[in-house]
């Protein structure tokens, strides 16, 4: 009784959330067009540093397993499965790109300082990640490569130690069952 319950109760939170967009240009009219100049933020966005460092994490999640993968030999020539680590590689780093824009832009646009400290390295971070990952996808990625990227993501840790973040760093969180 209990699951049938959550059940529809997820059902009907995906069905609002699918159909809120569709209903909500009818409601009312569209304001004004702003020039782009005078749309100045005038106020922090809702959790912009709990945002950004959750696309942040992920971002350097993916970069740092994919880091690891290499240093353990899973796309070096002749290594099995090698097509299919590549071709997981750059869906990865993929993923890696698009939450580091994310978190590029929800920075850029913050009236946070911490964040706009942040704002250079992350788009040095993304071009490096653009980079490899068309390198990676031709399956001609090397060392240097995979060194260049983990060093973009270090930098970064580095420029947030000297603003309010702190550095980034792994945490072992324990398993509710134990294990």
């Amino acid at each position: 009784m209990t699951r049938t319950l959550m059940a529809l109760a997820l059902a009907l939170i995906l069905l609002m959330g699918v159909s809120a967009p569709a209903f909500a240009g009818q409601a009312s009219t569209a304001p004004a067009a702003v020039p782009a100049a005078s749309r100045a933020q005038t106020h922090a966005a809702f959790l912009d540093k709990t945002r950004f460092l959750g696309h942040a994490g992920i971002a350097f999640f993916a970069i740092h397993h994919e880091y690891k993968r290499f240093t353990e030999g899973y796309f070096a020539s002749g290594a099995a499965h090698r097509t299919r680590n590549i071709v997981v590689a750059a869906a990865v780093l993929l993923i890696a790109y698009h939450e580091a824009k994310v978190a590029y832009g929800i920075a850029e646009k913050s009236n946070s300082k911490t964040l706009h400290a942040l704002v250079s390295p992350f788009n040095a971070l993304i071009t490096t990640i653009a980079t490899i990952r068309g390198r990676v996808t031709k399956g001609d990625v090397s060392s240097a490569d995979m060194e260049s990227l983990n060093g973009a993501a270090t930098t970064i840790n580095h420029q947030s130690a000297q603003t309010d973040v702190g550095t980034i760093h792994d945490v072992a969180a324990p398993l509710p069952s134990g294990a």
